[in-house]
């Protein structure tokens, strides 16, 4: 059911636009799949596919990590053994992948735990999951990684 309100604005395939100027409806209607994907994102305001990944992958080594999940970290991850590192103190490092198999698993991809390795101490140390992400989105933005 549609409700019909002064500017009323639905995105999809076309973007319409429904206002009520003097008694009559106006309706305005553009075909957004003209634009590239990078431009309706923008348009949108949204992140790309590959950005929205990234960061949930992000927020879930988070949470591994800091045990607010029930799944044991050595499962899916080899905290670096080195006392003294670059980058932060919840270090990882990349695991070997023997076969195909293991792949389609959840499995950290390299690009993520490169990601992870380059943030700062305040963004893996943070108090909770919340503070977690603004610091991670403040930090992304900062970066331009996606």
């Amino acid at each position: 059911m549609l409700h019909l309100c002064n500017g009323l604005h639905i995105t999809d395939q076309y973007s319409i636009t429904l206002k009520m100027s003097n008694g009559v409806l106006q309706i305005n209607c553009t075909d957004s799949t003209k634009l590239s994907y990078e431009n309706r994102l923008s348009r949108l305001g949204l992140e790309s596919l590959l950005h929205r990944r990234v960061k949930t992958d992000l927020v879930m080594f988070y949470k591994i990590l800091h045990n607010h999940v029930n799944i044991d970290c050595v499962i899916f991850f080899q905290r670096s053994a080195l006392s003294c590192t670059r980058g932060n103190v919840m270090k990882l490092n990349k695991p070997r992948i023997l076969s195909t198999r293991d792949s389609h698993f959840f499995r950290p991809t390299n690009r993520t735990i490169n990601v992870w390795n380059s943030l700062l101490d305040s963004t893996v140390t943070a108090p909770t999951v919340n503070c977690f992400k603004r610091k991670l989105d403040k930090f992304l933005l900062w970066v331009h990684c996606f």
